[in-house]
């Protein structure tokens, strides 16, 4: 069994940064949207970098329309020129995306464990050497790649006999197959040869370390036995703010609050009874049958307002200074405070 010929059908596609910006799309081919399964793919085979420095990770997905092929690696593997930013190294994805129909060319797995170093310097390099010292604001938008013949272009070479899946693992919405590695090479082939959407990460080391969203199928050597796994639920938008109510044409109305009285005006409202009695309005203490309380069929309510009108107008009770005096002074709340004997008055 022979590889087929490669078409002019592929148009490469290159995530990686510069020297200078921030921007990581290089090369996005020509009509496939760039915000949808293709930055899916490409985003959980790179997963930021994530443990990438020890084995590269193999992607190959395809849609109703177009198959993806390619490998993501760290900078260093393949480039001497563009591989690190200062002291910081870079991580790539480099590969080709092509017509559903071109999926049978693309190699099997193992002739990308073997050579994807060599199928893939040219083009990374070739796509960052006349970007890597621009600065960010001509590099946020990545330029289209066109249609050409694949890095894998080489002389037909035998393939032996392809390992065909023990069985098949059909994606399915909302959940992800996590496979153990020597399923790899099996489920390959069933992107390869087949028709059905997938999206397959292989080449992790740990299950934990993937990063399962945007992906139907995954592979990592600690897992032993294949399970379906629910992927993670997107985070719910924030809901809109409500619409802004229409301005009522009713008069705005007052705030109503309790009244409370200044401090003055309670002290004075406490003295009321003393001064209804220092002025002869009020029932004497000496008068109440053995001192007992006051008559309570008797009006006490003397609005506050009053008392100062009551003490201008009313004339003095017949009572010396000195006993109005002297009475003043004995109730509680005159009562002037005790000095120390020590202090000097």
């Amino acid at each position: 069994m022979t590889t087929p010929p490669s078409r002019d059908v592929w148009s490469p596609v290159v995530y990686g940064r510069t020297l200078h910006a921030d921007f990581w799309w290089r090369a996005v081919p020509a009509g496939v949207p760039r915000r949808g399964w293709l930055t899916d793919v490409v985003h959980a085979s790179v997963n930021n970098g994530r443990r990438i420095a020890t084995a590269p990770r193999f992607a190959l997905a395809r849609t109703d329309d177009w198959v993806l092929a390619g490998v993501a690696c760290a900078a260093a593997e393949i480039s001497t020129d563009f591989s690190h930013q200062g002291l910081r190294p870079l991580y790539t994805f480099v590969g080709w995306a092509g017509p559903a129909d071109a999926a049978t060319e693309i190699p099997p797995l193992h002739r990308w464990h073997a050579q994807w170093r060599t199928w893939t310097r040219d083009s990374y390099d070739r796509w960052l050497r006349d970007v890597w010292t621009l600065p960010s604001r001509q590099l946020q938008q990545p330029r289209d790649s066109g249609p050409e013949q694949a890095g894998w272009t080489s002389p037909e070479e035998e393939l032996g006999e392809q390992p065909a899946p023990e069985r098949s693992y059909p994606a399915e919405p909302g959940t992800v197959w996590l496979l153990p590695a020597t399923a790899g090479p099996g489920l390959w082939e069933q992107g390869r040869l087949g028709t059905a959407p997938m999206r397959l990460v292989t080449g992790w080391e740990k299950a934990g370390h993937a990063l399962l969203a945007g992906t139907t199928h995954i592979t990592a050597a600690d897992v032993d036995l294949p399970r379906r796994r629910p992927l993670p639920t997107a985070r719910t938008a924030t809901p809109p703010p409500p619409p802004p109510q229409e301005p009522s044409t009713a008069p705005p109305q007052a705030e109503t609050r309790p009244v409370q009285r200044p401090h003055c005006l309670r002290r004075t409202a406490a003295r009321i009874p003393i001064l209804k009695r220092l002025f002869g309005k009020g029932e004497p203490r000496h008068t109440r049958p053995h001192g007992g309380p006051p008559d309570t069929t008797a009006n006490y309510a003397v609005p506050l307002a009053a008392v100062g009108q009551h003490v201008r107008e009313t004339p003095a009770p017949p009572m010396d200074d000195h006993a109005a005096r002297a009475q003043f002074d004995a109730h509680p709340d005159f009562a002037e405070p005790e000095q120390p004997e020590d202090r000097p008055r």
